[in-house]
């Protein structure tokens, strides 16, 4: 079996990496205090089998530590192989991020210690409960600064298969160096949605998987409208395997009726004013037809890439435009 030595591998290699100073929003530890928690990111929304980035935030200022992470899983009240630890340095004052890939396979719980050498450095381990979501279920990666606004995926969900489970993790631009940094944690999203966000603070690594998850069976939504400009000229126009064009204005009902037979357009409303981002598909990605009155109106291209493919749409998510229409739901 490759997947314990892969475990162990992973911790391993992020010894330099794992750690970041001063984590957004996080204060200090009172005086005297050492608290340790682990942060909600990735693992109240995984499948079971998957292998996750596990983030643990110590503020410590009680004393210089200088010692491990140790996290093991259990299943019921018995732990499992294997145990998972990442060498820690934490001075007095600070505030760190440490990060652990863990295998979450038939676990419901996990405990998490914080060691000063070979000593606990906490009274009692951290113990979290763990419930996977339904296998069956969507899982979206959104990126973008306004998660909240893909209430729309909801939406389709339920129209594709009432009672189907819709959850989703989502990073802001200033979070892109949170994503994770092996393939196999990608491999649990149903897609990656890419939104109001800069592109630019992803690091080269990340790009190289998100192709990889596309390669690999993967989907990759693009957002584009009020968020053109953020994307011309970037590797996610490339990846798209489109040209992003101008931001056009227009009335939600005229634009629904370019790109959307009749019956698909209903909904849309003549006095709602949206935009729109031009897009020019390449040579290796075609055209959703919807069946609209305009021949060269573009709402929506998908590039096969590999098993997957990368779907461009060329309004964003924060408008709202055509999110009332049958079309778009579909």
């Amino acid at each position: 079996m490759i997947l314990p030595f892969l475990a162990f591998i992973s911790a391993f290699s992020l010894v330099a990496t794992s750690s970041f100073a001063q984590p957004n929003g996080a204060s200090a530890a009172p005086e005297g205090q050492l608290l340790v928690d682990v942060l909600p990111q990735f693992i109240t929304t995984y499948r079971e089998r998957s292998w996750v980035p596990v983030d643990v935030l110590v503020r410590n200022n009680k004393q210089d530590i200088s010692g491990a992470i140790e996290i093991t899983m259990f299943s019921g009240e018995d732990p499992k192989s294997p145990v998972y630890r990442l060498p820690v340095e934490s001075p007095k004052g600070s505030v760190k991020r440490f990060r652990l890939y863990c295998n979450f396979s038939k676990a419901t719980a996990m405990n998490v210690m914080l060691y000063h050498g070979r000593r606990p450095a906490l009274p009692d381990p951290l113990r979290l409960t763990l419930r996977p979501i339904d296998k069956n279920d969507v899982l979206a990666l959104i990126l973008d600064d306004e998660p909240a606004d893909y209430g729309i995926i909801f939406n389709a969900v339920q129209d594709m298969s009432p009672g189907l489970g819709y959850h989703r993790e989502s990073l802001r631009t200033g979070e892109m160096s949170q994503l994770p940094e092996y393939p196999q944690c990608y491999e649990p999203f149903t897609m990656i949605i890419l939104g109001r966000f800069d592109p630019m603070e992803v690091p080269e690594r990340q790009r190289e998987l998100l192709l990889r998850y596309v390669e690999h069976g993967g989907v990759v939504v693009l957002c584009v409208g009020e968020n053109a400009q953020r994307f011309k000229g970037t590797w996610v126009e490339q990846l798209a395997g489109v040209t992003i064009g101008d931001v056009v204005a227009s009335e939600e009902g005229t634009l629904a009726n370019s790109v959307f037979r009749p019956e698909l357009a209903q909904g849309a409303r003549d006095d709602k004013s949206i935009v729109y981002a031009r897009i020019g598909p390449g040579p290796d990605s075609f055209v959703q037809n919807l069946g609209g009155t305009a021949a060269d109106a573009v709402l929506a291209t998908i590039r096969p890439i590999g098993s997957g493919h990368v779907a461009t749409i060329a309004v964003d998510a924060a408008g709202k435009a055509l999110h009332g229409t049958a079309g778009f739901t579909a």
